[in-house]
């Protein structure tokens, strides 16, 4: 939800030389400003101090939030929204919709208290969506630095830059994760598929990359979704015990189960249309 557009906006920034176009950016017909985009405030001794209008910054702050939006997801992750997500009529599934809205109206606490949810079921049943919308609305709404990355490929990443010529001033994909105010990791678990294939030490250093990971987040109070296809007890039993131990810590309710709709129908209403419209006549 962004902040809500009053007939009497509060004003609580000062115009500064060389900084934003505040006429440019204020609200057409605000009665505050008049579109002007600043207000005029009588001080004690007579002079006028001008402040930036509540409008201006309201639409500074959704052009911020699309610039982020179109910086960290890419075109089909911004297509993820809670609009676009179809619980069809699953219990499980409403209930998981109704918990991911909740989770983001409650950002605030989330983040004071390092809030952790989990969402599991079979692949296709929209956990990736569900995560992702949330990921999405709080860059919306709080413009969170908000980072999705599926598990596997993040470790892969990880991976790659051991050994390379390493810079101070770059971090590292796992630190950029440590690091994200929220942080969704998608297909938990799937990494331990791979590295079994080899030696011991790749699993041994697998989990060493997700405690860092998880470990680091906790001690932060920094909020996390992740979204697996395994259940809680095969999650607990697939991940080594000190990497379950973080997430069984800070979660806030058991991790959410998800049910794929059968006969769910995605289609492209508009792109339809288009298609099979009628040809004007030549």
């Amino acid at each position: 939800m962004s902040p809500p557009e009053t007939d009497s906006p509060d004003i609580d920034e000062p115009v500064r030389e060389g900084g934003l176009d505040s006429q440019a950016m204020a609200r057409p017909g605000c009665p505050a400003c008049k579109g002007k985009g600043t207000v005029e405030r009588p001080r004690e001794d007579g002079s006028i101090d001008y402040r930036v209008c509540l409008c201006v910054l309201h639409t500074q702050r959704r052009a911020t939030a699309r610039l982020m939006i179109a910086r960290r997801f890419d075109p089909l992750m911004r297509r993820m929204t809670f609009a676009a997500y179809d619980p069809g009529s699953a219990p499980e599934n409403l209930m998981a919709l109704r918990v991911a809205r909740n989770f983001c109206d409650s950002w605030v606490q989330a983040r004071r208290e390092g809030w952790v949810l989990g969402l599991w079921g079979t692949p296709g049943c929209g956990k990736t969506h569900l995560a992702t919308a949330m990921a999405l609305e709080l860059t919306r709404r709080f413009l969170a630095k908000s980072l999705v990355v599926t598990v596997p490929n993040l470790l892969r990443d990880q991976r790659r830059t051991f050994g390379a010529s390493e810079r101070s001033d770059v971090a590292s994909p796992i630190e950029r994760a440590i690091n994200a105010d929220f942080l969704v990791l998608d297909d938990l678990g799937a990494e331990y598929l791979r590295s079994r294939e080899g030696a011991r030490s790749e699993v041994d250093w697998v989990s060493e990359q997700l405690y860092l990971l998880l470990d680091e987040r906790l001690r932060h109070d920094r909020p996390t979704v992740f979204t697996t296809n395994y259940s809680p007890t095969d999650l607990q039993r697939v991940l080594q015990e000190r990497v379950s131990s973080r997430l069984e810590r800070a979660e806030v309710m058991p991790a959410l189960e998800m049910t794929k709709v059968s006969a769910r129908v995605r289609t492209n209403a508009g792109a339809q249309n288009l298609l099979t419209k009628d040809r004007p006549s030549s």
